[in-house]
């Protein structure tokens, strides 16, 4: 009735009546761009926008916006600790004795949200405790700046895979921090550092020998990540039956990653392994970024009951990565048009 009263200012609603699924749609919509996040039959409006506002507390705003700057006196490399936390929220509370107990709270819901990380030493926690909130890192501005992060230089064996948004929908700036977030919090300690890590790029160490570069691009909506080994047996990681390339691996936990984004489609494409197409020389030096060619995969179906925590993924435990494996589309691979070689993605020769 109020549709067809109010023509001109009722147009939404004309359209909820007369498309069933529009609603749907756009609570897809708001799920995808983190303006909302689903919690069973519940919504959680706007966290985003809330969380932002909690920021605020650590920002410096001297009213020009393109001049933003944070205070460096309770910001170190995008952590913050407890006590500045409690005293920058403490009036937002109205029982100054019930504060401390309700921002433990609070942060322990950021953190179950992948907002943030819990940095304990020891396990204990203290009015020191420092959180490392992923979106207040420093933006890595160019790659020759992970040479002096413990990126190998002696590197003979590499694999890489990329996944590409192929849709034409924006990245949310939500997405990678948020996956910092959970690999930071999930996988062995010392694998991530913070000198090592970016609000777009991370450096994984995951064993002697053996440095993965994660990394995201949004403007070309691209996550990559390219494992960098002194030889092809150090690219393993697991054991028995579990054991994989480190790439199969964290690829895995990607793609379970990113089933969360309903909206997003993203094909899968190996990297082509030669040094010469990744930027670096016969001695394994040289600045890491890719030239060569994609080769694509068809994609796996990750099983909706798999938990990636409950079943060891982010330890290499498992067969968890086995589940959801592509393939690639074509088994007679062309030439590289970069490197003129046929690439070999196997690390063990056929017997």
């Amino acid at each position: 009735e109020y549709c067809l009263a109010h023509p001109l200012d009722s147009e939404l609603l004309s359209n909820i009546r007369s498309d069933a699924n529009l609603f749907n749609r756009a609570i897809e919509y708001l799920e995808a761009t983190g303006e909302i996040m689903s919690v069973g039959e519940q919504l959680l409006i706007d966290p985003i926008g809330w969380f932002s506002s909690f920021l605020g507390h650590f920002i410096k705003d001297d009213l020009n916006v393109s001049s933003i700057q944070i205070d460096k006196s309770v910001l170190q490399r995008g952590t913050v600790c407890l006590r500045d936390i409690v005293e920058a929220l403490s009036h937002d509370f109205e029982s100054s004795s019930s504060t401390q107990g309700q921002i433990h709270t609070m942060m322990d819901l950021l953190c179950n949200l992948e907002m943030c990380v819990r940095l304990n030493n020891g396990g204990i926690e203290t009015p020191s405790t420092r959180f490392l909130f992923p979106c207040l890192l420093p933006t890595l501005e160019s790659l020759q700046d992970l040479r002096s992060q413990g990126v190998l230089d002696n590197v003979s064996a590499i694999r890489g895979q990329r996944f590409k948004e192929i849709n034409g929908n924006l990245l949310p700036p939500g997405l990678f921090v948020g996956l910092l977030a959970r690999m930071y919090r999930r996988m062995s300690l010392g694998t991530f550092d913070l000198q090592r890590m970016w609000r777009n790029c991370a450096v994984l160490a995951i064993k002697t020998g053996l440095r993965v570069i994660i990394k995201c691009d949004s403007p070309t909506r691209i996550i990559e990540i390219v494992a960098y080994s002194v030889n092809k047996e150090s690219l393993f990681v697991g054991a028995a039956k579990g054991q994989a390339s480190i790439v199969v691996w964290l690829a895995h936990l990607v793609r379970a990653y990113l089933k969360g984004y309903t909206q997003l489609h993203f094909d899968e494409v190996l990297l082509c392994p030669s040094l010469q197409c990744h930027g670096l020389n016969r001695a394994g030096q040289g600045f890491h970024c890719f030239s060569g060619t994609e080769y694509s995969l068809a994609s796996g179906h990750l099983l909706q009951d798999h938990c990636c925590i409950s079943e060891g993924c982010f330890r290499f435990i498992g067969k968890g990565h086995q589940m959801d494996k592509p393939r690639l589309c074509d088994e007679n691979l062309a030439r590289c048009s970069f490197c003129n070689n046929v690439p070999v993605f196997s690390l063990r020769e056929p017997l």
